[in-house]
């Protein structure tokens, strides 16, 4: 992308990514370009503050699937401070985390329409609305990227055009589970990853 004198554009993509499947790296894409990032950020979590299900996979697997599924990109990384805290972290520390990073950015935090419809109910999420924009796609089978109301307060909120994703994580780890081949809906790197590490099939 072009340099400019303005501030850098960079997104934080959280989540547990168990397993990271094509369907994140489309989202992933397509938020890059519809909001002129120029960096994007994935964060696997250690686990998910919001979420009944904790991630069972543990969190190296994870986070090694995701550098593989995100090494041949220029515009996305892999950083693993959530999983460094051996803890939930909530968004609002990452957040904290990325400002004393890049005191000048503009910041941006990649969610989901089912995120978006829990975004109330995040931890400090005053003070998050203050320093970052969400960008909201649908994902995880959930093709309704707009919502049915976009409220005044949510003009914090960037509702992104995104293709049709019928892949979910629970699905691929359904499939292997029950043997069935989950190559299609995976990173080639990812789907070697777990030809090497069998994390979903039965034992």
């Amino acid at each position: 992308m072009a340099k400019t004198n303005r501030p850098a554009r960079i997104a934080i993509y959280g989540g547990t990514f168990d397993p990271i499947h094509l369907g994140h790296l489309i989202i992933a894409e397509d938020a890059l370009q519809a909001a002129q990032l120029d960096q994007l950020h994935f964060l696997p979590a250690f686990s998910a503050p919001l979420r009944s299900r904790d991630a069972e996979t543990p969190a190296t697997d994870r986070l090694a699937m995701v550098r593989a599924a995100v090494e041949k990109y220029p515009h996305f990384s892999v950083d693993d401070f959530d999983i460094r805290q051996g803890r939930r972290v909530y968004s609002v520390e990452t957040v904290r985390h990325y400002r004393a990073q890049f005191p000048e950015a503009e910041l941006f935090f990649l969610i989901g329409r089912d995120q978006y419809d829990q975004l109330n109910d995040w931890h400090a999420i005053d003070e998050l609305r203050k320093e970052v924009t969400f960008l909201c796609a649908s994902r995880e089978g959930n093709q309704d990227s707009t919502p049915e109301v976009e409220e005044p307060e949510d003009k914090d909120v960037i509702f992104l055009p995104s293709r049709r994703i019928d892949i979910s994580a629970t699905e691929i780890r359904e499939r292997a589970q029950q043997g069935a081949s989950v190559r299609s809906l995976l990173p080639a790197a990812v789907a070697d990853y777990l030809d090497q590490n069998p994390l979903y099939s039965r034992g």
